[in-house]
């Protein structure tokens, strides 16, 4: 399987814009929050579901770092945990916290923005391999099966706060350590065509026999001023 980054980081920020434009949003207003402390509510659903692959315990959801994904022109990716996207004519600031270690070529775990497999925006952790893998926050959008990474900086902890200001023509991405710790913009990019997308979390391209867990906590939606 290729995993193909066809557009660099330089061709992309022209595109999309640098790291900081925007200033961070603050906290607003809890529309919704989810603990992971008891089973899923129906208000959540799996797409390519992998029951096997996943497990809620200690108020986390834990899901295995499977081989596959959907960049591009693939379309093999596992457990992706959506749920509706609320409407509100305020932008909306998607959070979850992340603990992973991505060892393998392009394993990754994130938010997702998700319509179906072509059109979608991901804040993702990621070893992103060259000729030396380095771990990364990237952003990335793909409309209609073409991707584009938007943004990516280098990150090196296991741990992270990973966030999403949706309003509704862009979206953007962001992260911070801890919640004590301002957001740091990563870019922005067009929100994903093709429908009325869902959020939610997910993991791609783990390595065959691995047992690598991405851990979710603190998943949170907030409206903003």
């Amino acid at each position: 399987m290729q995993r193909m980054h066809a557009i660099s980081c330089f061709v992309a920020l022209l595109v999309f814009g640098c790291a900081n434009e925007l200033p961070p949003p603050e906290s607003g207003t809890v529309v919704f929050e989810e603990s992971f402390d008891a089973p899923l509510s129906s208000d959540w659903s799996w797409v390519h579901s992998s029951p096997e692959a996943r497990r809620i315990e200690r108020g986390s959801l834990f899901l295995l770092t499977e081989p596959g994904g959907f960049f591009q022109e693939e379309d093999d990716g596992r457990n992706i945990l959506v749920r509706e996207l609320p409407w509100t004519p305020e932008p909306l600031l998607v959070e979850a916290s992340l603990t992973l270690h991505p060892e393998g070529k392009y394993e990754n775990a994130g938010i997702i923005l998700y319509v179906d497999d072509d059109n979608y925006v991901v804040v993702n952790k990621e070893s992103y391999a060259k000729e030396k893998p380095t771990l990364r926050l990237q952003v990335v959008y793909e409309s209609n099966g073409a991707a584009r990474i938007a943004h990516d900086t280098a990150y090196d902890p296991a741990h992270v706060i990973l966030g999403m200001r949706i309003s509704e023509s862009e979206v953007t991405g962001l992260y911070r350590g801890s919640n004590e710790d301002a957001w740091t913009v990563l870019g922005s990019t067009p929100r994903p065509s093709g429908g009325r997308p869902k959020i939610g979390v997910k993991t791609t391209y783990g390595v065959a026999g691995a047992t690598r867990w991405a851990e979710f906590d603190n998943f949170r939606i907030s409206t903003l001023p």
